[in-house]
């Protein structure tokens, strides 16, 4: 293994100057599109030839690639089942599980969806009541996982996006600071290689953290910032400056060097989509209510995904009212989202990098709350959760 070459982005971003922080944005769509470049006839993990076993296929690199390079890439790798661990955990170890690899992207929800109906079914044990970390009813009974489950697979393949963008690509979707490092404006290494797989574009893509800013754009300083005599307000005017060039720079370059990435963001719902397939990969030993969260915000949004044909699934006034109930108070969700990728601890803790997107997500499920909440109740769950509409200047 060769050891990064330069240095660790994250220790010098927050002193770099402005032109080298675009810079460093331009090289990483650069590398974007690099990862575009390809893609493949499988969905699933690619491994070195010599390596292959049983379930490996042979890759085949679609589009126009030049004949040499599709050979070459044929003759050194091969694509076989994914490694990702939720198809290994627990008893899914030896349990038959479809792991790929997979010609339809429909195939792969279908084999998340089969294995924890199948696990659940087999060795999922209802949880006791009570404790210091006290359960939903929802969580802790595998029935409402199952159901859950069969929710997901109504409306699976209508959440799935068709041709180019869901293509499978090699895709790095942790491209963040601490992953980068950099020798004089210039990208030399990227790390945490571990989870990358071939997989569809639309759930692979990721805005790179340090091009994410959803506070008020500002582009250039005001007019009145040389007559500021606060030096904490000057600085954090910069701060804003400077994170919304770096937003609105790779999102211009991203729409002319990777259209097909902008129009993968572009796609109503697509977080909501890409989240519901992230959230459904285990929630009996994760959390039932981020992916409970998806599909009831599915159903909400669901004209904006296929306007020609109803919802096939519903959730009445009564469940979406107990939803938030299992969620508690606002001290006690952080417990319901501490499975979400490490956004937030059980104390309500996030880092700098992750802030916004934390943020954005309980921002949803403040909005769903105000809906289904009245009264008194209303009112106290309003003034416990503004904190999640502001909006943070961050780097």
């Amino acid at each position: 293994m060769e050891e990064a070459t330069g240095t660790q982005l994250g220790e010098v971003w927050g002193n770099m100057k402005l032109p080298s922080k675009l810079q460093i944005v331009e090289e990483i769509v650069a590398i974007e599109k690099k990862f575009l470049s390809l893609s493949f006839a499988h969905y699933g993990n690619l491994y070195i030839a010599s390596d292959a076993f049983p379930g490996c296929v042979e890759v085949r690199v679609v589009g126009e690639v030049p004949e040499l390079l599709k050979q070459e890439v044929a003759t050194r790798f091969v694509i076989g089942p994914v490694a990702d661990r939720e198809f290994w955990h627990k008893e899914r170890a030896t349990m038959s599980v479809d792991r790929g690899p997979w010609e339809q992207l429909s195939e792969y929800l279908h084999a998340i969806r089969k294995r924890e109906i199948d696990w659940l079914s087999r060795h999922a044990v209802s949880k006791p009541r009570g404790g210091l970390l006290a359960q939903s009813e929802a969580q802790r009974t595998p029935a409402a996982h199952i159901a859950l489950y069969e929710k997901f697979l109504k409306v699976s393949d209508t959440l799935l996006p068709t041709g180019a963008l869901a293509k499978p690509t090699l895709w790095h979707w942790d491209i963040h600071a601490p992953n980068i490092f950099v020798h004089e404006d210039l990208v030399t290494s990227l790390i945490d290689w571990q989870d990358v797989w071939i997989g569809p574009l639309f759930l692979q893509a990721r805005q790179p953290r340090l091009a994410r800013y959803t506070g008020e754009m500002l582009l250039r300083l005001p007019g009145t910032y040389e007559s500021l005599t606060d030096q904490d307000e000057r600085a954090k005017l910069r701060s804003q400056v400077q994170s919304s060039v770096v937003a609105y720079i790779y999102d211009d370059e991203t729409k002319t060097a990777n259209p097909m990435l902008d129009k993968v963001m572009q796609l109503p719902q697509w977080r909501t989509r890409r989240d519901a397939v992230d959230f459904s990969s285990n929630t009996w030993d994760g959390d039932i209510i981020p992916f409970r969260q998806c599909l009831i915000w599915i159903v909400r949004h669901w004209k904006e995904i296929e306007a020609d044909m109803p919802c096939p699934i519903k959730f009445t006034d009564e469940e979406i009212q107990e939803h938030y109930r299992d969620g508690g108070r606002w001290n006690d969700i952080a417990d319901f989202w501490d499975s979400l990728e490490g956004l937030v601890n059980r104390d309500g803790w996030t880092s700098n990098e992750t802030y916004e997107q934390a943020r954005e997500i309980f921002a949803q499920l403040r909005e769903q709350g105000l809906l289904s909440l009245g009264g008194e109740e209303r009112d106290e769950f309003e003034k416990g959760t503004r904190w999640a509409e502001q909006r943070t200047e961050r780097d």
